[in-house]
């Protein structure tokens, strides 16, 4: 029978840490286009 290469294996390392969002919600969205000055014109 063939051993377990894994068996007794101690997993060494940092625990990963809390995902950051990469994307803004609706709420920082409209507060983000409401601060910008885009005029009349937002298809340039």
């Amino acid at each position: 029978m063939a051993r377990d290469p894994t068996r007794k294996a101690i997993v060494k390392g940092k625990a990963p840490g809390p995902k950051k969002s990469r994307y803004l919600n609706q709420f920082e969205l409209h507060k983000l286009l409401a601060s910008l000055d885009l005029g009349q014109d937002m298809t340039r």
